[in-house]
């Protein structure tokens, strides 16, 4: 079977969703007939041929990084149809599924982060701009309503440092 290790993940996750009372259904569909379905095979095709920096880069859901600006909570960004790096590090589920992601805008002239943001995306991009990871975006140009529009590319970031021990 191609792809076993991949199939044993997802199945996995189908198990650990059913205990949490999450359900998860597939659907085989001859063809690419809808919309969805059409869009899905585009990226996938683009996915296979540009390999890279986002292959398999094991995302574990409801995964929370952490923050690399101290201090403050995050501002609603002010979106003026920026193409900008950013490194989301909390998602929230909001209203018919729309994601809102806290994240830093990451300088890569200065190589440094900048302050904390947050912004609005529909669910498919949501789920693309992982936690922890470096996204080229482009925004809308409501600042009222800040949204991600489209993710354009992965960006490679530096790590973090590790984190300082408290000694008792």
């Amino acid at each position: 079977m191609a792809n076993e290790d991949l199939w044993d993940k997802l199945l996995k996750t189908q198990t650990k969703a059913a205990k949490l009372g999450l359900r998860i259904d597939f659907k085989w569909e001859k063809g690419k007939k809808t919309a969805i379905a059409k869009q899905a095979d585009k990226a996938a095709k683009i996915a296979a041929k540009r390999g890279g920096i986002e292959v398999d880069i094991e995302r574990r859901p409801g995964s929370v990084s952490r923050s690399m600006v101290a201090g403050g909570t995050a501002q609603r960004f002010p979106a003026a149809g920026q193409v900008v790096v950013i490194r989301p590090y909390a998602k929230k589920i909001m209203y018919k599924g729309e994601n809102r992601i806290s994240f830093h805008i990451y300088e890569e002239a200065t190589q440094t982060y900048v302050n904390k943001f947050y912004a609005f995306a529909d669910p498919v991009l949501g789920a693309e701009v992982h936690n922890g990871n470096g996204h080229r975006v482009r925004f809308n140009t409501d600042p009222n309503y800040p949204k991600l529009l489209e993710r354009i590319e992965g960006v490679l970031l530096p790590k973090p440092p590790p984190k300082r021990r408290r000694s008792v």
